[in-house]
């Protein structure tokens, strides 16, 4: 499923402009700061960006920005998976105190998922557990 979706509803892209007049819901993609591959790699979520980002979804009438979506580094155990997802936890925190109506968390896998909804996930994303590794 996923790689028949892929390229057509499930993409990453750093054109903002361009990905957002081509969708129809929304997720931001943040970066957590043990990302250690691709774009961000080692830098946390700049939260003027997302923001920016997220007005800017906002603004356009056939779209509703739902929330944030993340996908970290596996950590080593649970305090530290916990960790990653309070950090992404957090910058949804600020991004509804700053008035931006998002109701979405979307953060954790299989392998992490009970670190991820005690962090406060509101969508767990857990394929391997129902369809095996890739």
């Amino acid at each position: 499923m996923v790689g028949r979706a892929r390229g057509r509803n499930l993409f990453f892209s750093t054109d903002v402009a361009g990905a957002i007049a081509s969708a129809d819901m929304v997720f931001l993609s943040v970066n957590t700061p043990t990302k250690t591959k691709g774009v961000g790699a080692g830098q946390a979520s700049d939260l003027r960006w997302i923001e920016a980002s997220a007005r800017q979804v906002a603004a356009l009438p056939r779209l509703r920005l739902r929330g944030l979506m993340t996908i970290p580094e596996p950590a080593p155990d649970y305090a530290g998976a916990l960790a990653v997802h309070q950090a992404a936890k957090d910058l949804w925190d600020r991004m509804r105190a700053a008035g931006l109506d998002i109701d979405t968390l979307s953060m954790g896998m299989s392998a992490d998922l009970e670190a991820a909804l005690a962090a406060g996930s509101t969508m767990v994303r857990v394929g391997s557990a129902l369809f095996g590794s890739r």
